[in-house]
């Protein structure tokens, strides 16, 4: 069975992250900073009444911070039940990928990685590095996995 998947651009690379995870992709707003936030949260912005946090995609890849330009796009999640916006260089496509083209990374290839990388698809001769919004944003504000575990229940 075929998901589909939003294909963003950080830097050089590609990142597929689930459409089921994605709430809204909205042009980038201006950001209000808060102050003794995470690194990786930029701020708040309002949308539509809302204000709503926004982190850099960037920051968490080890990438030069963001410089916005009219292709950077905030991509809505929810996580822990509450939205949050990630900050992308570029929204390339939506696709569909079935199960074959995609090689999910085991516990032992996963060894030193980030735990919100789960595995690479192939979309003809490109490869791309499939994300998983709610552990990379809990990664990001240094919520671990037992943590979560603990929290929730």
């Amino acid at each position: 069975m075929n998901k589909q998947y939003i294909v963003v651009g950080l830097g050089q690379e590609r990142y597929g992250i689930d459409i089921k995870q994605v709430l809204n992709i909205i042009k980038m707003l201006d950001i209000t900073r808060v102050p003794l936030a995470p690194t990786s949260v930029k701020g708040v912005v309002n949308l539509r009444g809302e204000i709503l946090p926004v982190m850099s995609a960037r920051k968490e890849f080890g990438l030069a911070d963001d410089v916005f330009t009219k292709d950077t796009r905030i991509i809505f999640t929810k996580v822990d039940d509450a939205p949050i916006g990630l900050i992308v260089d570029r929204v390339h496509e939506v696709i569909d990928m079935g199960e074959g083209e995609i090689e999910k990374l085991d516990e032992d290839s996963m060894e030193g990685k980030k735990p919100y990388i789960w595995g690479v698809g192939k979309v003809g001769r490109d490869f791309i590095t499939l994300l998983d919004v709610e552990e990379l944003v809990h990664t990001a504000i240094g919520v671990s996995t037992a943590e979560r575990k603990v929290l929730n229940g």
